[in-house]
């Protein structure tokens, strides 16, 4: 196998790993208790369980984890589509985990 080739299965490999990383670590344990009537959604969860919120951590650890796939993309000159879905991939998960999600609980 070409050594490039094997090269870029590692880093699709890292990258689908660290975008299932970055999704459990941006959903809180404690969502799974939003049934639509006393808790409605992850704001009401924040707001009435005591909850070992980790996500800064984890929102800033996922970042350092992806840089160095980020980083082979870029020295390849963002031709490996592959790397570049991922990637794509990876910034809307983080987004949505980290930021979206929790747009309307802003009252922290």
């Amino acid at each position: 196998m070409n050594k490039n080739i094997a090269m870029q299965i590692v880093f699709i490999m890292y990258a689908l790993f660290i975008c299932l990383w970055c999704v459990i670590g941006g959903t809180l344990k404690e969502e799974s208790f939003i049934n639509g009537e006393e808790i409605k959604d992850v704001c009401d969860v924040l707001r009435y369980i005591v909850v070992d919120d980790y996500r800064e951590t984890m929102a800033i650890a996922s970042l350092i984890a992806i840089s160095p796939v980020l980083i082979y993309s870029c020295l390849k000159k963002m031709k490996l589509p592959a790397i570049n879905i991922i990637l794509l991939f990876f910034l809307i998960t983080w987004l949505w985990n980290f930021i979206f999600k929790y747009q309307g609980c802003l009252w922290f």
